[in-house]
């Protein structure tokens, strides 16, 4: 009668850790940037390792390429100083995407296939960036702390358009002017570096963690401006569940920018993506700049 009930207890007991530990080692929802819309989880672009004197809003519209996930996407950006170049709070994200879907990635997504296509909103981002180190003519550069978190302000998962799960991410950039304006020469070079910690809860209540990284040259003539980048961030997952698990996204990005006036900056674009991140995107945008420094006494 001990044997039995022994025996019992301890098939009871295994039965009730595996049931615990099960949800924490499944992965049946891939939270990665290979199994979701364009919107989820992106590469963090770099901002030049400077932080504006004025504040300013950007509005701009992204269009995919990929004939399998046609997605245009309505971005807001808003950016103001606190402290004049030193301390900064952006908020930013996709306001609202239209997407359609083929049957054929819809069922390697694991989607609802009732759903694909229609429009949803994106997640928040709420960022303060704050001035470390100041650039001066020798060799120390513009440092920029980035402190981000990420809502999870989307609907649902079951359209795999958003994570539906909060996150963060902390990212140093140092910036250095390598060529400077002068009256002789009106070309500027500048170089910046990316170097951070990203971090989002999946399913099975595993959180994904991963190292950032990313390098922008930014090369300035007059009223032109163009940038270009290459930047990505690499998750631990892909370790556990295989390659094809999709958390290692690496993207370049392109831009041209022209000053219209000293408050309105057009801006034309192409982003391409090279590795766990299935998707290309051209966009267009505006940036309208206030005329006003807050001043403390």
């Amino acid at each position: 009668m001990t044997k039995k009930f022994c025996k019992k207890y301890i098939l009871s007991l295994v039965s009730a850790i595996f049931s615990i530990v099960s949800p924490i080692l499944s992965q049946d929802i891939r939270y990665t940037t290979q199994w979701f819309g364009v919107n989820a989880n992106p590469v963090p672009s770099l901002q030049e390792a400077l932080i504006p004197d004025k504040p300013n809003i950007s509005n701009n519209i992204f269009f995919t390429t990929n004939p399998d996930d046609k997605t245009q996407s309505i971005y807001l950006d808003v950016e103001i100083p606190i402290i004049s170049q030193a301390v900064s709070f952006r908020v930013y994200g996709c306001l609202l995407e239209h997407y359609a879907v083929s049957s054929y990635l819809g069922e390697q997504r694991g989607m609802d296939m009732s759903k694909l296509s229609g429009i949803e909103g994106g997640d928040c981002y709420i960022q303060t960036r704050i001035r470390l180190l100041s650039e001066n003519r020798h060799l120390r550069p513009n440092l920029i702390l980035h402190s981000t978190l990420k809502t999870a302000s989307a609907d649902k998962v079951s359209t795999r358009r958003y994570f539906d799960t909060p996150g963060y991410f902390f990212h140093l950039e140092a910036g250095k002017e390598l060529l400077t304006t002068t009256k002789t020469s009106p070309l500027r070079l500048r170089m910046v570096l990316l170097l951070g910690f990203m971090c989002w809860e999946t399913s099975g209540s595993l959180q994904n963690d991963a190292y950032m990284y990313g390098l922008q040259l930014i090369m300035s003539a007059k009223s032109f401006s163009l940038s270009s980048e290459i930047s990505g961030y690499s998750g631990w997952m892909s370790n556990r569940y295989g390659s094809t698990y999709g958390d290692k996204p690496i993207v370049s990005r392109f831009a041209l920018r022209y000053k219209l006036s000293e408050r309105i900056q057009l801006t034309m674009g192409y982003e391409q993506g090279i590795r766990h991140f299935p998707h290309n995107q051209l966009h267009t945008g505006i940036t309208y700049i206030i005329p006003y420094n807050i001043k403390w006494n």
